[in-house]
């Protein structure tokens, strides 16, 4: 029989008192009920509906694989397409494993973004993706009216190594300030200019519009997925980390 143990924000310096080891607690709800939407990914398709209010992710293609715990998108055009427009003040995250590009400038992949028209006026991009340059980079760009783009890499996957399980998290604020976080260790940046979401499509996980063709073959294995109304602090980024972690712990996935 377990023990209901209520956590409270305070701390006794008491050492006779007894511990409780980390890894024999268990939270309530195993997902994130705080978030407009969280996924968690596995088994079928039936993994597409949210856990928090049953919004489902729309399959933009075919070819989807899965594992008990996992799904694994295959290139462009084949990710999947959430019900959030484009918008600021909003923090999205992705449990992700670092695939193996081999070097290759053909091999990169967009893991959550969205991407205006041709013309400026339809709006920025925000970008979660790989390159061969800057491994696994945060790259935020927006769009003005002549659809010149400004693009700032913010953090990357330092010691994750490929094949390892990663917790990629973004937020982007109201007055354009950009956290990004790689396991829960952040990164911040002010764009030289505001970005303006995407008036034409929704936020996608995996390549939905990003057409360039080096960006169109690396499929992207992904174990969660969620978005939250408001943009993180670098604490809230780190603190997100430790509850996925800790999550899928206990679905037998190891996070780096």
């Amino acid at each position: 029989m377990g023990n209901l143990v209520i956590m409270l924000p305070v701390t006794v310096d008491n050492p006779d008192l007894p511990v409780i080891p980390a890894e024999d607690i268990r939270p309530f709800i195993d997902y994130e009920p705080g978030a407009l939407e969280h996924w968690i990914f596995g088994g079928d398709a039936v993994s597409l509906t949210g856990r928090v209010k049953g919004q489902a992710l729309t399959a933009q293609g075919t070819g989807y694989t899965y594992t008990g715990t996992s799904i694994t998108l295959p290139g462009y055009q084949n990710a999947l397409i959430s019900p959030f427009a484009d918008a600021k003040n909003r923090t999205v995250f992705a449990v992700v494993r670092r695939p193996a590009q081999a070097g290759s400038t053909a091999n990169k992949g967009v893991y959550w973004g969205t991407r205006g028209a041709a013309s400026g006026s339809a709006g920025g991009n925000l970008m979660a993706d790989i390159s061969t340059a800057v491994v696994g980079r945060m790259a935020f760009s927006y769009g003005d009216t002549n659809n010149t783009t400004q693009n700032t890499a913010l953090t990357n996957w330092g010691s994750v190594a490929e094949g390892q399980v990663a917790v990629l998290s973004a937020s982007e604020a109201a007055n354009g300030d950009f956290i990004c976080a790689v396991n829960g260790v952040a990164n911040s940046v002010t764009l030289p200019a505001e970005r303006a979401p995407s008036l034409v499509n929704m936020l996608a996980f995996g390549n939905a519009y990003y057409a360039p063709s080096d960006y169109q073959t690396l499929s992207i294995e992904m174990f969660e997925a969620g978005v939250f109304e408001g943009a993180f602090t670098e604490a809230q980024h780190a603190a997100l980390y430790q509850r996925t972690k800790a999550r899928e712990a206990l679905r037998g996935v190891t996070i780096a």
